[in-house]
């Protein structure tokens, strides 16, 4: 019975059974020629299952399983059926066995043997179906070995699409730094060549700054040469006198000689002449300073024609050279010609000209609106003090003529000693009233002549050029 067992579970595995009759040995050979099948379609379906994908295979190894289970079925059924016809057959055995020992305790071995039997086919069942399990098992592992390939696969076909973005990504960057190279390049050149257009452009703006300056000189020059030429003008329009009224005061009668020492009265609100080599004493040379002379013009001029205004007071300016203190005490000033007067007076006008170039350029290069005040009343107060210095030259210019005149139409006469004095109050009396008043002065200037004007307007228009100009004014062209 045991051998019967085995070779019945085992048939699936293409052993013949042995100790069968010939009928269920065909049975069996034909089973076994039906499990060889089975096997050869197990063998075909795993290599189909080796060769399929990954979800193929599962599909075909299921079905395999179901076969087998099917065959398993089958197997058992074919097994029930041997088992009642051995069942039958130990019947037959039985009545045969109890024929020939009548008598004896033949059934009760013949039932033993059968629940033996019966035992040993439940275990060989017991132990198909763990074997069955088994390849369940194996089955379940190859399933998630599947899914864990599937899973891998699926990871590799992400990481590799992953890296052709990094790829692509990398490519674009490295055409990014590429542009961004030429474009330094690009911007290196330009950089460059702003860099020498600026230097070209320094060079130029020095150059325009040196024709500034040049240009700011020569204005400068020709606002003084003009203010010069106003002054003379206005001089001269202001001290123009009628020629009869001369000549009426030269008709003066000579007083007395009188050796008593006389003093110059002048009347109000008239300036004194400007008289030089003249003296009331026995004549004799002095050494005339020209700073003091300068000086006491200066204060005879400045007491006469401007008497009311003591509190305009003059803010010296730190740019301009201080002017030497002069002496106060009262020199006598008595020169042989008034030529060399004259002279110091010119070049004291020289000077003052000097003095307003200088004030120009600096009110053109300050740009503090309080320095610029103060130097405007410094060029103002210059102003009055070179038209003061005309009106002078042009006097001692007048008296030069008047005296020359004198020589001309009158004799030489020796005189004594003692009639000098009265010649000096003679000069003195022609001389004091030449010299016109503050207030005719003022009406004079107030109506100009019409070359005065254009001075002016020249002056003013020259004036508000330099005024104008700035640093910041010079304009590049783009």
């Amino acid at each position: 019975m045991d051998s019967l067992l085995k070779d019945s579970m085992l048939a699936s595995f293409g052993q013949p059974p042995k100790g069968i009759p010939l009928p269920d040995l065909f049975e069996s050979s034909s089973s076994g020629k039906t499990s060889s099948s089975p096997l050869k379609l197990s063998n075909s379906h795993s290599y189909d299952i080796l060769q399929a994908p990954n979800s193929k295979a599962l599909f075909t190894a299921l079905k395999t399983l179901q076969e087998k289970i099917c065959r398993l079925e089958l197997e058992k059924s074919r097994a029930h059926d041997h088992l009642a016809s051995l069942s039958t057959e130990t019947v037959q055995h039985k009545a045969i066995f109890d024929s020939a020992n009548e008598g004896k305790d033949a059934p009760q071995n013949e039932v033993t043997q059968q629940k033996s039997d019966l035992v040993t086919q439940v275990d060989a069942a017991k132990q198909r179906c763990s074997l069955l399990e088994k390849q369940l098992e194996y089955m379940r592992k190859m399933v998630q070995n599947a899914e864990i390939e599937k899973n891998a696969v699926a990871e590799e076909a992400f990481l590799h699409q992953d890296k052709t973005q990094d790829k692509r990504e990398v490519h674009f960057k490295l055409e990014k730094v590429d542009q961004l190279q030429k474009e330094c390049t690009r911007l290196a050149n330009t950089h460059q060549t702003t860099e020498s257009k600026i230097h070209q452009l320094e060079e130029k703006l020095c150059a325009e700054q040196h024709q500034r300056k040049l240009l700011q000189d020569k204005a400068a020059q020709l606002q003084t040469g003009l203010e010069v030429n106003r002054i003379f003008l206005s001089s001269v329009s202001a001290q123009k006198v009628p020629a009869y009224k001369i000549k009426k005061k030269k008709q003066v009668k000579k007083s007395p000689v009188s050796k008593a020492p006389i003093k110059h009265v002048l009347p109000k609100n008239k300036e004194l002449p400007f008289v030089a080599g003249k003296s009331t004493t026995s004549s004799h040379s002095l050494s005339a300073n020209v700073q003091t002379v300068l000086h006491m013009v200066k204060l005879h001029s400045s007491r006469v024609s401007q008497p009311q205004k003591k509190d305009v007071e003059r803010k010296p300016f730190r740019g301009l050279p201080a002017s030497r203190p002069t002496p106060s005490s009262s020199v006598s000033f008595t020169g042989d010609s008034l030529t060399d007067v004259l002279l110091a007076l010119q070049d004291e006008l020289g000077q003052m000209s000097l003095e307003h170039q200088e004030l120009l350029k600096l009110i053109n290069e300050t740009e503090d609106n309080g320095v610029r005040e103060d130097l405007e009343r410094e060029m103002d107060y210059l102003v009055k003090q070179m038209e003061t210095k005309s009106e002078q030259i042009l006097k001692l210019k007048r008296h030069q003529e008047n005296v020359k005149k004198k020589k001309s139409t009158q004799p030489v006469k020796k005189l004594p000693t003692s009639a000098r004095p009265a010649q000096t109050i003679k000069c003195v009396s022609t001389e004091a009233p030449a010299t016109p008043r503050t207030k005719q002065g003022s009406l004079v200037r107030s109506s100009p002549i019409p070359k005065n004007k254009t001075s002016l307007q020249l002056l003013k228009s020259a004036q508000k050029i330099q005024m104008t100009l700035k640093k910041d004014d010079i304009m590049w062209e783009k």
